[in-house]
């Protein structure tokens, strides 16, 4: 190789070199652009993430309270089930008791009913 071709080689290497530290610096400049892009999107994501994780844990109180209202009524609704099924004891106890009663006067007004018929019958076969 000649002298000249020598040169024109060492020539296009140094333009090329030129060329590649330019793009080096370039592609170092965008992958830095993109990385604060990345980052930027990134934090507001996050963000927009803790803004409705908040929301959630605020529909999860909301909801917790809600069920220990409802919890609390079934529990009063439970006591006063329980009360009325006390007193409807009471109520069957008292019915039992009162027909066993009831059945005792019916046997007594039949016995009186018996000696009614018997005097009447005694008073006009004497009259």
């Amino acid at each position: 190789m000649n002298e000249e071709n020598q040169k024109l080689v060492e020539e296009v290497g140094k333009r090329f070199d030129v060329k590649a530290e330019e793009m080096r610096k370039h592609s170092d400049a965008k992958a830095e652009e993109m990385g604060k892009r990345f980052d930027a999107r990134t934090e507001e994501i996050k963000r927009h993430f803790d803004v409705v994780l908040e929301n959630v844990r605020g529909d999860f109180k909301v909801f917790g309270e809600g069920l220990s209202n409802l919890s609390r009524k079934v529990d009063d609704l439970s006591e006063r089930v329980d009360l009325l099924a006390e007193d409807m004891d009471y109520v069957k106890s008292v019915l039992v008791e009162n027909k066993e009663k009831t059945k005792e006067v019916d046997v007594r007004l039949e016995g009186h009913e018996t000696r009614l018929v018997k005097l009447e019958s005694s008073a006009l076969a004497k009259a």
